[in-house]
């Protein structure tokens, strides 16, 4: 990619940041952007309140989700888990359960559209340019990939969000050497591969491990020298923000 096309992607991500920092402010300005680009106005969303729901609206939250993939429950209940040792949840097909065990139920409600720090995030099959994002691993690196699905459970009165992001699969050793960016790291520039990251690899966050969205370009087999279809990560739209 030359750096002219290059630059025309930062310009866009700039302009995109701009836009999200200052559509919905009451000022002149902010009506403006609403005219100029009325698909970024954020329409009502689905966000992980604090609301406290007694037994029978948890029972009834919940009924009405649909069953979990067994890799997504199992990441859920791994998670859950780890965050409190004293209230350990219980697989649901660990038959007979104990009187007042917690069960994490099988159901759980499919999210569209969730709102994190005044952006929207939304599964790669509603929009994958929303669904692109970079974000804090469980080990503390950052990490970068698709939001393949969103899911809502009420758990213990408490609703909770579970973000399922399949990560892109990083260059070779022997192809890594040809990016471009390894020596420009001032571009905030990364090149991965383009296949589809296995179901298995998927990763499951909280909404508060999101760090933000990044600019994506797909390009064909033979860019930078590399044999298969590449993916470009631009991940300028951050910018450092806390």
């Amino acid at each position: 990619m030359d750096f002219t096309m290059l630059r025309q992607i930062c310009r866009r991500g700039r302009l995109s940041g701009i836009t999200q920092d200052y559509i919905h402010s009451d000022s002149p300005f902010g009506e403006a952007l609403k005219i100029l680009f009325p698909d970024a106005v954020a329409d009502p969303v689905e966000t992980s309140a604090a609301t406290q729901y007694g037994d029978m609206e948890m029972a009834q939250h919940n009924s009405e989700g649909i069953s979990l993939a067994p890799e997504i429950y199992n990441k859920i209940l791994e998670v859950v888990n780890s965050e409190s040792p004293t209230s350990v949840f219980r697989h649901h097909h660990n038959l007979p359960h104990p009187l007042d065990a917690l069960v994490l139920p099988p159901l759980a409600i499919s999210i569209q559209k969730i709102e994190h720090n005044g952006q929207g995030y939304t599964a790669f099959s509603s929009h994958p340019g929303n669904s692109s994002i970079s974000f804090h691993g469980s080990n503390g690196n950052i990490d970068a990939g698709f939001i393949t699905s969103i899911w809502s459970q009420v758990l213990q009165g408490t609703k909770r969000i579970f973000i399922v992001v399949a990560p892109h699969t990083f260059l070779s050793v022997h192809d890594a050497v040809r990016s471009p960016y390894s020596s420009r790291t001032g571009l905030l520039g990364t090149v991965v591969y383009r296949q589809p990251t296995h179901p298995k690899s998927q990763v499951l966050i909280n909404q508060t491990q999101i760090r933000g969205h990044v600019a994506f370009y797909n390009r064909p087999p033979g860019t930078f020298g590399i044999n298969v279809d590449v993916r470009i990560l631009i991940d300028s739209l951050y910018r450092n923000r806390s």
